[in-house]
């Protein structure tokens, strides 16, 4: 578990392409929705989507609860749908993948991935 702002949330994936996410109290609509997109994702991957194209789809979107995280690899997060595809990013693309989408992680190769391009 994880928080965002101050609210835990927990998002587990794993090698077989799989996401669970708990958000909100059971029973909640909060706990139904995460759950249910977790599902999405899932059967949607293993379907044959690409999961550059999903994560592209939830990146930036944002609404409550949204700030810092304790994941010290994705400090900050739009929203639980930003988290999750920023994680998703992590855990499942190349780092050429994740530079398309303009995602970068501090274990990437290039040196400057947090600094902005000069104009």
């Amino acid at each position: 578990m994880m928080m965002i702002g101050g609210t835990p949330v927990w998002v587990e994936t794993d090698g077989e392409r799989e996401v669970r996410i708990s958000w909100g109290d059971a029973g909640s609509p909060a706990a139904g929705l995460a759950a249910a997109l977790g599902e999405a994702i899932t059967l949607a991957v293993r379907s044959g989507v690409p999961a550059e194209h999903l994560i592209e789809k939830f990146l930036n979107l944002r609404f409550l609860p949204d700030g810092e995280t304790t994941d010290p690899e994705i400090p900050a997060a739009t929203s639980v749908a930003d988290y999750l595809a920023r994680r998703l990013a992590h855990d499942w693309l190349t780092p050429e993948q994740r530079r398309k989408l303009n995602l970068h992680t501090p274990d990437d190769p290039w040196p400057d991935a947090y600094r902005p391009a000069a104009p």
